[in-house]
């Protein structure tokens, strides 16, 4: 007989709703689907949840840049005469504007995490239509990994997929609305 797993020290529920309440920001495209990168080891691609909206504005700057720099590289080929192969596989293609579109969006890390366990597939934004696993990662801030390693220096924080989060139990905030109440 397998041995019975031991119930969790906070119930599920519980860590549920404390999940809930904490913001993770996401890169959508100008529709609200989450962005992917594309890795050809694994011929999936991954979606972040980032728990800090710095992070998220780093990465879409980034790829904004990069996206930017792709259309001038396609535009200069085009008026030389060349083919480009930005977003077809087949040359000639035109580099998707799904970039110049982007946002960040919030998502309580309680979707994000249920999102990060369970498999998923999507359909290529390439106009393909070219079906692939889809993982979910969520990334934490570096300054919240040197935390946690302050407190547990373990290599815990360096497996992926490990984020700290610090819980004060019956912390409260004052409310926008009425002051004198907690939220």
């Amino acid at each position: 007989l397998a041995a019975e797993k031991p119930p969790p020290i906070i119930p599920l529920q519980t860590t549920a709703r404390r999940l809930r309440a904490v913001p993770t920001f996401t890169i959508v495209d100008g529709v609200g689907t989450p962005f992917h990168t594309y890795d050809k080891d694994s011929a999936g691609g991954f979606g972040y949840f980032f728990t800090s909206y710095t992070s998220a504005q780093y990465v879409l700057e980034d790829a904004r840049n990069a996206f930017k720099k792709a259309k001038d590289e396609a535009a200069a080929k085009k008026e030389r005469g060349e083919e480009s192969s930005i977003g077809d596989e087949g040359g000639g293609g035109d580099v998707p504007d799904a970039w110049g579109q982007a946002q960040i969006v919030t998502i309580p890390l309680d979707v994000a995490m249920q999102l990060s366990v369970k498999k998923t597939s999507s359909i290529a934004q390439n106009g393909k239509g070219k079906t692939f696993s889809t993982y979910y990662q969520v990334i934490p801030e570096t300054a919240d990994l040197n935390a946690a390693l302050r407190i547990e220096n373990s290599p815990r924080y360096n497996e992926r997929g490990r984020v700290p989060l610090f819980f004060v139990d019956g912390l409260t905030l004052p409310s926008k609305e009425d002051p004198d109440s907690v939220s």
